[in-house]
């Protein structure tokens, strides 16, 4: 386990909160895949579910669904994880939880990228950057327009992929 994964265990370890102890899971799934251990991260995953369930907590299970979904792309399941991230934008759109929204849209519209739905993918990532901006998330909106940008050169006719 890396030094980050460990802090983040350690912090899960102290929480007294079911809502704070959900939180830290869900960030854990999503270090440990980042850092390239798919495996033990889809294990902790449906970990950091159960807890955001049980606290009654929303925009948490939000939260752990966008690393479950995040983590089922980098373990190559693009079918499940399209499914999570589109339960992410459901619950995080039931709790007015708009971050999760606008990332679980910007997440699918790189996948729709890599699996060559450069049309889908543009969509995704337009509204994704238009909801940012009505949010004045300047760092997401920034990041929503460059996938934008990127997906254009591969898309059949670049020149109609680049307005906004």
């Amino acid at each position: 386990m890396t030094a980050g994964a460990g802090a983040i265990t350690a912090a899960a370890d102290l929480a007294r909160r079911p809502v704070t102890l959900a939180r830290a899971t869900a960030h854990l799934a999503l270090s440990l895949g980042l850092r390239g251990h798919v495996e033990e991260a889809t294990a902790v995953g449906p970990v950091a579910r159960a807890q955001a369930v049980a606290a009654g907590a929303d925009w948490v299970l939000a939260e752990a669904l966008i690393s479950i979904g995040h983590v089922a792309g980098l373990g190559g399941d693009p079918a499940a994880a399209v499914a999570v991230l589109d339960e992410a934008a459901e619950v995080g759109t039931r709790c007015g939880f708009a971050w999760a929204v606008r990332s679980a849209r910007w997440m699918r519209a790189d996948l729709a990228a890599a699996a060559g739905a450069h049309d889908e993918a543009d969509t995704l990532a337009r509204r994704a950057a238009l909801d940012l901006d009505e949010q004045d998330d300047v760092t997401g909106w920034l990041a929503a327009l460059g996938g934008r940008f990127g997906y254009a050169p591969r898309r059949p006719d670049p020149v109609a992929a680049r307005g906004c």
